[in-house]
Formats: structure tokens, sequence, C-alpha cells
């Protein structure tokens, strides 16, 4: 029996092994019958929790890739599972010492490997599909099945400002630094960001982002693989075509299969009808869906999102003679935007208590130590979302948008859809959001509809559904349509697909 092996190789790939070699012990399947009849699975956070690993490597090598890829087999849902000690293991129980199979005996957990083994529960099978959603800002990834992402990171892309060898600390910079370590070493970059306002506009950036996500994060092989992607209503047909041709000609996917975020972000709040604002880093739609169709022609699209708020917090804080010029400074405000701002119910009033007194000023810690202070900006910069001209966007506003995509429906749909208003996205995120858009939209249906019937609006139903999951609604709605997918071959693109036709295997997924 080999000793338990060093923490150092958590991160090391699986090696390959015979497909003959890969057969489950009478002690794994144990485990994971019990684990399916009792357990409830559990995602460990990273760092969550010590694991341990025995096993003997010559007849079936263990990899831990991270904590945060463990799944954590858990009696019930109350249980703790930080700080806790996990024993891993393939052979027979034999293996594993006299005073970890307590351990083992309550809670069992199971490494998420590159090339997953033929386990009970179909959990190989769901690991083949791959769910991405790459958005603006952060790129969600992960596998059909999954009640959350795998890994998010920033969709963001770094190459060190100095062209001799730069080192941050002990670590020297690559050319390309991508993710969250991009992010985290920005002041050392010149950052750029591949995908604008929901359209990607470098490729070779983007290729950066998908290597890292498939190969660094996933850990997977492509050609094993089959992977469900997500693309934003009103999206140019040239932003599909390309994705498709990238995931079957650059990284030999099995399958394929592209569908709109907005139908997705339904299904993951189980619903068929309703309508969809999405507000994420780079574009805002509202998408009206009804018995799982989205309506183009009635779709709204607006510019504003997360990334012009950021900008505009900036233009904001600078009136004030706070500086950010660099493209590594965009990343700071981002974070004090996330940190600090909100929705106002009634932006003059708001107005009127900063002018006044000091009680929306909040102070913010630079990564450079310099303390600053917001006040204002904080309920300011999210009111672009509400009225577009404050970032020289013209058009409507959020409330405008929603009102008029609903009434411009079918009579006998419009009641539906306002009491299925679902909202979706990190933009989505800000606190007052809800009851602002609620307020507005009363206002307006009293107004325009009601023409000043006080009595008829007690009678309006509207419901805006604010789920705490929506920063990752979109990836969830795609893990339950993969999870259900994975076994009928006939509604995914096929590679052979793909070679006879070309792009022109999009309309399977009901792009023309």
């Amino acid at each position: 029996m080999n000793a338990p092996k060093s923490r150092e190789q958590k991160g090391r790939r699986p090696e390959s092994t015979p497909s003959g070699q890969r057969s489950s012990s009478n002690w794994e399947r144990s485990r994971f019958n019990w684990g399916l009849i009792f357990g409830l699975t559990t995602r460990l956070e990273e760092s969550a929790a010590n694991v341990e690993l025995w096993g003997d490597r010559d007849q079936s090598p263990v990899d831990i890739l991270r904590a945060s890829q463990v799944l954590a087999v858990a009696e019930n849902s109350e249980a703790t599972l930080k700080d806790s000690t996990f024993v891993l293991g393939r052979g027979s129980s034999e293996g594993i010492p006299a005073h970890r199979t307590n351990s083992v005996d309550k809670c069992c957990a199971i490494a998420c490997c590159c090339r997953p083994w033929p386990l009970a529960g179909g959990m190989a099978e769901r690991n083949k599909v791959v769910v991405c959603d790459n958005g603006t800002g952060f790129v969600k990834c992960g596998f059909a099945g999954n009640n959350f992402p795998s890994a998010v990171f920033p969709c963001v892309v770094g190459r060190p400002i100095l062209r001799y060898e730069e080192a941050q600390g002990q670590e020297a910079l690559e050319d390309v630094v991508v993710g969250a370590r991009a992010s985290a070493l920005r002041a050392q970059l010149e950052v750029s960001y591949p995908v604008q306002n929901g359209i990607v506009q470098s490729w070779e950036d983007m290729g950066h982002i998908w290597d890292h996500t498939f190969y660094d994060k996933l850990r997977i092989d492509p050609s094993e693989c089959r992977i469900l992607l997500t693309d934003p209503p009103l999206n140019p047909s040239k932003n599909r075509e390309k994705m498709i041709e990238t995931m079957f000609e650059k990284y030999g996917f099995a399958g394929a299969f592209i569908q709109i975020q907005a139908v997705l972000t339904l299904y993951a709040q189980g619903l068929l009808t309703g309508l969809v604002v999405d507000s994420g880093d780079g574009v805002t739609h509202v998408v009206p869906v009804v018995d799982g169709f989205a309506f183009p022609h009635l779709t709204k699209r607006m510019n504003v999102a997360g990334r012009h708020i950021t900008a505009h917090l900036i233009d904001l804080l600078s009136r004030r003679g706070y500086a950010f010029n660099r493209t590594a400074d965009f990343e700071t405000v981002r974070e004090i935007k996330e940190q600090l701002c909100y929705v106002s119910a009634d932006y003059a009033r708001e107005m009127r208590l900063a002018q006044e007194t000091t009680i929306l000023v909040k102070n913010y810690t630079l990564p450079d130590g310099r303390v600053i202070s917001v006040g204002a900006e904080r309920f300011q910069a999210a009111e672009a979302l509400f009225r577009p001209e404050l970032v020289d966007c013209e058009g409507e506003g959020l409330s405008g948008l929603v009102f008029r995509c609903i009434q411009e429906m079918d009579i006998d749909n419009r009641m539906p859809l306002y009491q299925h208003i679902v909202l979706s996205g990190g933009s989505s995120m800000y606190p007052g959001l809800p009851s602002r858009l609620e307020a507005d939209l009363r206002a307006r249906y009293l107004q325009h509809v009601l023409k000043g019937n006080t009595e008829a609006l007690k009678k309006f139903r509207l419901r805006i559904e604010d789920p705490p999951r929506r920063r990752h609604m979109v990836f969830l709605g795609g893990a339950v349509l993969a999870d259900i997918m994975k076994d009928k071959p006939e509604f995914w693109i096929s590679k052979q697909e793909y070679e006879e036709e070309g792009v022109r295997c999009l309309k399977k997924c009901g792009h023309a």
C-alpha cells in the first residue's frame, strides 16, 4: 500500500491508464450506491475541506484537481463540510487505514477527473457534456447537471506592459495571462476584453479564454465531450458561426449546441413562459418567452450594462479628483461598483440626502493603499440603467423597455408575462433594482393602461422574480438543458454534420 500522496499533487493531470485497468472496485461502487440512495451532493468551496488520497497507483491513479471540483456526499443538508477531512480511495477497502474507515462510512468524496471513470449514477456521462456561458464580463463553465458552475473567472486577457522578462514576487509573467490571474496582476498588465456588448471582438484572445476554460479549469479532452454554448439574443449570425467553427475545427468537440440565454434563464427558474430581463456586463436584453419560444421581433436590446456603469462611475469619481486612467484601474472601479453601488427608489430624494448629509458616504481602500470616499456616486452610477442618456445612449431605460415589450405582445399573453418577470445577470444584482422596476411598471400601467383608475390597479398582479443566484442563471439553465439532452444525440450538432453542412448546421439550434 502506498503512502498518502502529497498535496502538491492535487493539481497534477491524471496519468493515462489502459481502459482495461479502469474497473471500479466493490468498495467504490458500494460507496456511490450509498451516496445515491441516502446522500446529498454538495459542492466543496475552494479550501473548504482537507483531502487525503489512498489507493494503488498501479491499479487506478487518483487525481484531485482542486477542492472546488470535488463532490461530497453528505447525510443531510445540515452537514458541516468546512475543515472536514475526506478520504478518497480506489481499490479494496482493506487498503484504507482502520482509523480512517469511520470517515469513509460517514462521508465519501470523489474527484472530478479529466477522463471520468465509469461511475454509478451516470456521473461519467454527465461530465462528458460541458456547459460554457461566455459572458462579456465573466465566463461560467461546468458540466451538465451541475447546480453551480465548476469555475467562474473574469473574461479578461492581459499582456505584460514591459517587453523584457518581468516578475511578480517569485512568479514570472507569461506572454499572455488569462482570467482571475490577469485580474489580480492587472497593475503589471495591459488588459483587454475579448467580448464587447455580448459580441466577440478578438477571436485570438477568445481562444486564450477557451484554452484556459477547457484545459486549465475543466481539464477535459474536448474530443470526448459535447458542449452547450450560450448566445445573447439579437447577436449577429457571424458570431455564432465562428463559435461553432472554433468548437469543431480547433478543439474537435464530438457535438455542440447553442441556445439563447433568455430561454436558459427560464429553464433555471422552472418556467416556460415569462419575461426575461437579462443585464450582464456588456448588454441588457428584455426577451418575452412563451412556451419555451423566444420572440426575436419583440426582443428589446439596450447597450447599457455593467461595463458602461463602471465607465460612468469612473467619470463621476474623476469629477471629484480621483484619476483612474490605466486599463488596470477599470477592474478596480468594477470592484468598487459591486461593493458599494445600488439603485435608488427615488433619485431626487437620494440626491437631497447626499447633498445635505454624509449618511451615504462609504470609504473604499484601493489596491495601492489609498482610501477614497464614495457618496452620491453610489446610486448615480446605476441610474444609467433607467436613464441611458447619462452614458450618452439614446433610447428608453429599463422600465420603459419592459413595459413596451409586454404591451406589444398579444393581449392573451400579457398577464402571464407581467406575473413572471425574471431578473438575470450580474447587473441585476444591485440592491433596490427589483423594487424600483416594480414601482416604475405600476406607475406606467396606471397611467397608460388604466388611465388613472387606482381601484383597478389593486387587481393588477405584477411579480418581479429575483432569485438569489441570478448572476449564474444562464449557466444553471444550460446545465438543466444539457442534462436533459445528454442521452438524445438527435438534438446535438455532431462533428459529422458540421463537416457535411458547415455553418448551415446551426439551423438545428433554431438559428437560420
